[in-house]
């Protein structure tokens, strides 16, 4: 340890000498490393987290597959219907349609976006409310649905927070609705929701073959596999196709895991991404590495005094190892602070009007995983471009530089 501490302190006060230097090579990799963590912050959001409140691990996106080919398309009233109650792979399948509202009272009416949901959506999803209740079995009737759910944010904004609001009436659409509950903070899904009311057809509504318009999430159930929950699906297709040939031939279905299903857009753009400023950050430390190269035989005759006196191959090889650890961890305080401005500037490339509607965006940020990973980046920098200065430095011939 006090080797180390002796190794740190010489590094230091070697850097300070020659502070050109090291600005440039902090600079350099202040850059890469900045650069990777801004894009990893946002990867680790859209892609890993998208949904924090939700248990996705069990989760499934079940979509129609069009005669055309096309793999996501909503599903008809009357196919959901099948498939919810012939499926035994699924806990729950359930379902949510789009629904806009303009919020009247108050001090203006304002337009909300919100959902219609499947009584026991929210229990598919695991996601409990932070007020009230969700919607129960049957409050999906046609007169038994007056009722809606507020998100956070809603409730804050057009209520105060005031917990009295469980139970008052509120008019959306003209159409007077109970609260019967408030969501947590950050639960907005599907992404932008801000109030959800129960999926409420009628007879005719729910005989429907040929409209397809609803989104369907389902929750495998113990022991139930993603493959398994396909083909049963597609045996249940081949089935209503024979049944219902006029509205279903043609027709199949796609299982895929929900995570993926939910950032399938927006995936392959990050990946290409990531990997093009994964490769700003190996131009860095060959960059640096040169500097450090440079820098190495201009210390020719420092490594053959120290040889001379006795130092090992591996006591060099630590000694520029460590300067270049002190160069990356400066590097990498300092592309914190541009990973910081660089997150801001990449979610300010969304539309506002758009950034509703990506899913995890709001939440995008230098957390603790990512300075995790912003320190792994500046260490694994560190031996990129120091390993091969420090063995040229601890391999150096002694003679010649003490002749001179």
């Amino acid at each position: 340890m006090d080797t180390l501490l002796q190794d740190l302190r010489y590094a230091v006060r070697s850097l300070l000498k020659s502070r050109g230097f090291a600005l440039v090579a902090v600079l350099t990799l202040a850059l890469g490393i900045g650069a990777n963590t801004a894009i990893f912050s946002v990867v680790n959001r859209l892609l890993f987290h998208p949904f924090p409140f939700l248990r996705t691990g069990r989760l499934a996106a079940v979509w129609a597959v069009g005669p055309r080919g096309n793999d996501h398309n909503e599903a008809s009233a009357a196919d959901f219907r099948d498939w919810r109650d012939n499926l035994r792979s699924f806990d729950h399948l359930v379902a949510h349609s789009w629904w806009r509202g303009t919020f009247t009272g108050g001090e203006q009416p304002e337009q909300v976006q919100g959902f219609r949901v499947s009584p026991d959506y929210f229990d598919a999803l695991g996601v409990r409310p932070a007020l009230g209740r969700t919607f129960a079995a049957g409050e999906d009737a046609p007169g038994k649905d007056r009722l809606v759910i507020l998100s956070w944010g809603l409730w804050q904004r057009r209520f105060g927070g005031d917990r009295a609001v469980l139970g008052t009436t509120v008019t959306i659409n003209g159409i007077p609705r109970t609260v019967i509950g408030v969501m947590p903070d950050g639960v907005r899904y599907p992404a932008p929701a801000e109030m959800w009311a129960p999926l409420a057809l009628t007879p005719e509504g729910w005989a429907s073959r040929r409209s397809h318009y609803l989104l369907v999430t389902g929750r495998l159930a113990p022991g139930a596999s993603l493959a398994g929950a396909g083909a049963e699906l597609a045996a249940l297709g081949r089935r209503l196709a024979a049944q219902y040939p006029e509205s279903n031939t043609g027709w199949g279905t796609s299982v895929r895991p929900f995570r993926r299903d939910v950032t399938r857009e927006i995936e392959p753009i990050l990946a290409v991404l990531f990997g093009a400023v994964g490769f700003v950050l190996l131009i860095a430390c060959a960059n640096v590495a040169n500097l450090m190269l440079a820098r190495a035989t201009g210390r020719r005759r420092e490594f053959a005094i120290r040889s001379a006196l006795g130092a090992a191959q591996g006591r060099l090889t630590r000694l520029v190892l460590t300067e270049s650890l002190v160069l990356s961890l400066a590097g990498g305080l300092a592309g914190i602070i541009i990973a910081i401005w660089g997150v801001d500037l990449l979610v300010g490339l969304v539309p506002a009007a758009q950034r509703h509607f990506v899913a995890g965006l709001d939440r995008v940020r230098v957390d603790g995983p990512v300075l995790a990973f912003g320190l792994g980046l500046a260490v694994l920098s560190a031996v990129l471009f120091g390993l091969v200065p420090a063995v040229r430095a601890s391999r150096a011939e002694s003679g010649q530089p003490l002749r001179g």
